[in-house]
């Protein structure tokens, strides 16, 4: 007999320790481009792929740049700037979790803000494969580029198959 077996996991508590994709997107902004909202039932992270510009949270605002990752919790305020000069372009993953989730900590620490260990062609791509489970034209492409695909062209997703498709390709990106 051969197998494994994960200890890991709390079994008690799975509920816990669950991630489920909401949507996932990628946007080319436009200088000084500027969304907010006061607060989302999910938690949301920005992966930003060229450009650079600003985070507020909690009152403070901070400069992230490309190459840099920004998180807001589920519940949390939040707004966002590109830059008037350098816009930024970027992908997202919003998800469900359980606050009390401990992934989120190594996710992220304790900070919002984080540096990309994958290099960014290698970051796209995975937010690229989640896309594509409801787009496939976007499997057959290295880089996003708003301008081969104009207006919001968001896919819902209504069946299981695609749905855990999505789960399973946003869950294999999160540890790296």
């Amino acid at each position: 007999m051969i197998g494994n077996k994960d200890i890991f996991l709390d079994r008690i508590n799975l509920n816990r320790l669950s991630f489920h994709l909401n949507h996932c997107g990628m946007q080319e902004c436009e200088a000084g481009y500027e969304y907010g909202f006061t607060m989302k039932p999910y938690h949301l992270i920005h992966f930003v792929l060229e450009g650079e510009g600003y985070l507020e949270q909690h009152k403070k605002i901070s400069h992230i740049k490309a190459g840099q990752a920004f998180y807001i919790p589920a519940g949390s305020p939040a707004r966002y700037q590109a830059s008037s000069v350098h816009p930024w372009r970027y992908g997202w993953i919003g998800f469900y979790a359980n606050s009390q989730n401990p992934f989120l900590g190594y996710l992220f620490k304790d900070s919002t803000i984080m540096d990309l260990s994958l290099p960014l062609p290698k970051v796209e791509k995975y937010l690229l494969a989640i896309i594509s489970v409801t787009d496939r034209r976007l499997s057959e492409i290295e880089n996003y580029h708003e301008s081969d695909f104009t207006g919001e062209q968001f896919a819902p997703i209504h069946k299981l198959s695609e749905s855990l498709a999505a789960n399973s390709r946003m869950l294999d990106f999160f540890p790296h």
